[in-house]
């Protein structure tokens, strides 16, 4: 079995690339992964250069009488394996557990930066509101005639501009 060398996540083979593709890059595009692919033939060749080197590794304890301290060195590999693993998984763990606070912080932020822009939105609204206001009394004034067509353009804001009746 083949495995993701960035996300972790285990590799699906392709019959129509002949290829091993990762399975995160697989079900969510590049927004998870990028596309890591593994070509059958290189992954058959890395195997064989393996087994190979085991072979010989094997052949080189035989022939210095290590052979019948295997088991034992079995044993102890094993052992080892699994403290290596376990303190793998306990530093996953940990990471997992850093990364989801730092997650929740960041949410918590967006939540914060959400509501100081709703409520600038707020007070932007209620602005052009009191303005829309103050324009209708000011066209109400001028249409009535209690005030000149210079004194609108000046509380407008449209000093030099032609007010439109």
């Amino acid at each position: 079995m083949a495995f993701c060398a960035d996300c972790g996540a285990g590799m699906n083979y392709k019959n129509d690339r002949h290829s091993y593709v990762c399975s995160t890059y697989q079900k969510n595009g590049s927004k998870k992964c990028s596309s890591h692919i593994i070509k059958f033939k290189a992954l058959i060749n890395c195997r064989m250069s393996r087994r190979s080197n085991l072979n010989s590794r094997l052949q080189y304890s035989t022939s210095h009488r290590i052979f019948p301290y295997k088991s034992m060195l079995c044993k102890i590999v094993g052992v080892v394996l699994k403290q290596v693993v376990l303190a793998n998984l306990k530093e996953l763990i940990d990471n997992s557990l850093n990364m989801q606070s730092l997650v929740d912080v960041t949410i918590q932020r967006a939540g914060i930066k959400k509501n100081n822009a709703v409520k600038e939105l707020d007070k932007v609204q209620r602005e052009i509101t009191k303005l829309d206001k103050e324009l209708v009394q000011l066209t109400r004034k001028w249409t009535s005639g209690d005030i000149d067509k210079e004194m609108f353009n000046a509380c407008c804001g449209r000093s030099g501009m032609n007010a439109k009746h």
